[in-house]
């Protein structure tokens, strides 16, 4: 049985080859989140992630029902939402100290 890592970087791979992606332009994209803090490293990684997702919504032009693509799409965007949603309720509760 394979990791969920393992998963994610065989269908990322596989993703990355089908659209000719470059090696030197992940090779950059890598190195400069390397270097971001921890907070705006998340924060950029969701935006990203999110302005891809929503970008394929709208050019599939769902929702339709009982389509495959759509709810990708929406599973997608609720482990977005969720990621948000975590790193804000922490950054609340830091604030207001509970």
């Amino acid at each position: 049985m394979t990791s969920p890592l393992d998963e994610a970087l065989r269908r990322t791979s596989e993703a990355v080859e089908k659209y000719q992606v470059p090696q030197r332009m992940i090779a950059i994209a890598a190195l400069s989140l390397e270097e971001m803090p921890q907070d705006v490293r998340r924060e950029c990684e969701v935006d990203a992630l999110v302005s891809a997702i929503a970008e394929l919504a709208g050019q599939h032009g769902g929702p339709h029902a009982a389509c495959v693509t759509c709810i990708s799409v929406g599973n997608a965007l609720a482990v977005a939402m969720g990621s948000v949603r975590a790193e804000a309720d922490v950054a609340l509760t830091r604030l207001i100290g509970e």
